[in-house]
C-alpha cells in the first residue's frame, strides 16, 4: 500500500563540479491522517566523501520533528558527538563494511539551530539498528544536512579515528567558509 500520491524526480545539474536532483513527494499520508508535501534536493561533488540534502515540508501542525538516521547495523560502538558553532556531527568509526574487514567512518552533520538531540532506534522494527538526530522543522523552510561516509580503501587516513575526525572538522570549515569575491581591473 502506497502512502504517497505521487513522486516526481528531476535531474537539476549533472556536471564535473556538482550534480543534484530533486524529489517531490505529493500528499504523503501518515498513519494518523496527516498529509504532507515534501521536497528533497540531494547534491554531490567530486572528491568529497559526503552529500548535502535540502529538505522542505509543508502541512506541518507544529509538533513534528525530522529524524536523520545513522546506521549502527555493523557496529557495536556507541555514537560519538562533535559540536561546532553552526553544526552538530554524530559519527561512528569501526569495521562497518559487509564482512567487517574494512573501517568506515559514518557521520551525519546537522545544523545546530535545528538540533534537538539524538537517540537510538529499537533493535527490531522498521528503523532498527540506527542512531538518529532529532531536528525541529518550520513550515516550508528548507533544512540542510550532510551525510558522510569515509572508507579506508578510498583513503588510508580514514583507518584512524583521529584522521577521520580531522576530516570532519575540515569539512565543517569548508562548509562554513565565507567567500568574498573581488573584481580585479
Amino acid at each position: 500500500v502506497h502512502n504517497i500520491d505521487s513522486t516526481n524526480f528531476n535531474i537539476l545539474t549533472n556536471g564535473p563540479v556538482m550534480s543534484s536532483f530533486s524529489l517531490k513527494y505529493t500528499n504523503w499520508k501518515t498513519e494518523d491522517g496527516r498529509i504532507y508535501q515534501i521536497s528533497e534536493t540531494p547534491v554531490i561533488w567530486p572528491g568529497k566523501y559526503a552529500y548535502q540534502n535540502n529538505v522542505k515540508l509543508s502541512g506541518l501542525q507544529g509538533d513534528e520533528e525530522l529524524v536523520i538516521g545513522l546506521s549502527k547495523l555493523a557496529t557495536n560502538q556507541s555514537v560519538e558527538l562533535l559540536r561546532f558553532k553552526n553544526w552538530v556531527i554524530l559519527y561512528t568509526h569501526d569495521h562497518q563494511s559487509y564482512n567487517k574487514e574494512f573501517i568506515i567512518g559514518l557521520a551525519i552533520m546537522v545544523p545546530t539551530s535545528s538540533y534537538l538531540g539524538f537517540d537510538q532506534a529499537p533493535e527490531e522494527g522498521n528503523f532498527a539498528s540506527s542512531y538518529y538526530a532529532r531536528l525541529k522543522l518550520s513550515e516550508n523552510k528548507p533544512l540542510t544536512y550532510y551525510a558522510l561516509g569515509c572508507w579506508e580503501v578510498s583513503d588510508l587516513n580514514f583507518k584512524s579515528e583521529l584522521k577521520f575526525k580531522e576530516y570532519l572538522t575540515l569539512f565543517v570549515e569548508h562548509i562554513d567558509a565565507k567567500i568574498t569575491p573581488t573584481l580585479l581591473n
